[in-house]
């Protein structure tokens, strides 16, 4: 169970996606997730069968407004969702049924998009994969669990781009002053800068 979250939480980091899908068998199982994720600091909720409708309606607008970008579901519970900006659905379960397969990867890559969908399968389910597979007409390609130096890359990726945005954006006044008072007159601005990219990039504590 942990090894799925781990997996889990790297294709998070790696794909950076805007609102995230993810499927479970169980009412338990969306809590678990629920739980894991957010101790983990990712903003998730969960949708199943034992919340009344307007928990669930409280929710879904949570989900369709960006206030999470996490949404943990069962299949029952999923079935009014329409969400058009879907872009990545895991199946944190192989669903019980290969017709919910289609229901579920159906929320992604809509209107042209080119979105993912990952299913994380244990040696023993291979077989329900396989009638997926023959009943969907598809083939579901394997593909090995990211490594933490794609990960590390494709995350200074996207904070070199959030950078760039609001340098373009202007407005830095307040900070530029922040960065001449740590400077002084022993560091640079490029040594400065790269101390705070190691920092917020999660590397501050390398030993190399």
């Amino acid at each position: 169970e942990s090894g799925k979250i781990d997996v889990l939480s790297k294709l998070l980091d790696l794909y950076d996606p805007q609102l995230t899908l993810i499927f479970a068998n169980t009412k338990r199982r969306v809590d678990e997730i629920v739980s894991q994720l957010q101790a983990r600091g990712y903003l998730g909720e969960g949708l199943h069968g034992d919340m009344n409708q307007s928990q669930r309606e409280r929710v879904m607008g949570k989900f369709r407004e960006g206030r999470i970008d996490i949404l943990i579901a069962t299949d029952v519970a999923a079935r009014g969702i329409d969400v058009p900006d879907v872009d990545l659905v895991v199946n944190f379960d192989v669903p019980q049924d290969p017709e919910y397969y289609i229901h579920r990867i159906g929320r992604t890559g809509r209107a042209g998009k080119s979105d993912r969908s990952f299913t994380f399968v244990s040696g023993k389910e291979m077989w329900k994969l396989r009638d997926i597979q023959r009943f969907a007409k598809i083939r579901i390609a394997q593909q090995a669990v990211p490594k933490e130096h794609e990960i590390f890359t494709r995350k200074a990726e996207l904070l070199a781009q959030k950078i760039h945005d609001m340098i373009d954006k202007g407005k830095l006044d307040p900070e530029t002053l922040q960065v001449r008072q740590i400077m002084g007159e022993e560091y640079t601005s490029l040594e400065v800068a790269a101390a705070l990219l190691s920092l917020y990039a999660g590397s501050g504590q390398r030993s190399d």
